[in-house]
């Protein structure tokens, strides 16, 4: 039972913002209320080996979209512990609610691939 435990614990870690965001050459960090609003809006273009994380001051459920955007991505909840919550994989443009369904404190997006 113990090795079990072990595993589960090993599986809930891999999946925390720090190891998430240590596979990508660079993170882009959005922390202003302007920075949240516009999001990945601001390009046309985004490179795959860049993670965009949107961090807040507050631990709420949060709710994104992807109207207006121009490619895929992939989109992370995290709560204040740093460790998903849900994960939302190859979002189409024009997504009008996508809900962390629980309260969370870090989002990060990235180009879909």
């Amino acid at each position: 039972m113990k090795i079990l435990y072990r595993y589960l614990e090993q599986l809930q870690n891999e999946k925390t913002l720090s190891n998430f965001l240590s596979n990508f050459k660079r993170v882009i960090k959005f922390t202003s209320e302007k920075d949240h609003s516009i999001g990945l809006l601001r390009y046309n273009k985004i490179p795959k080996d860049i993670a965009f994380l949107f961090e807040f001051n507050d631990n709420i459920i949060r709710t994104f979209h992807t109207i207006g955007m121009k490619f895929n991505i992939d989109i992370l909840f995290f709560d204040k512990n740093k460790n998903l919550i849900i994960e939302y994989n190859d979002v189409t443009p024009g997504i009008k609610n996508i809900s962390s369904k629980k309260e969370c404190k870090y989002v990060v997006e990235i180009l879909s691939f």
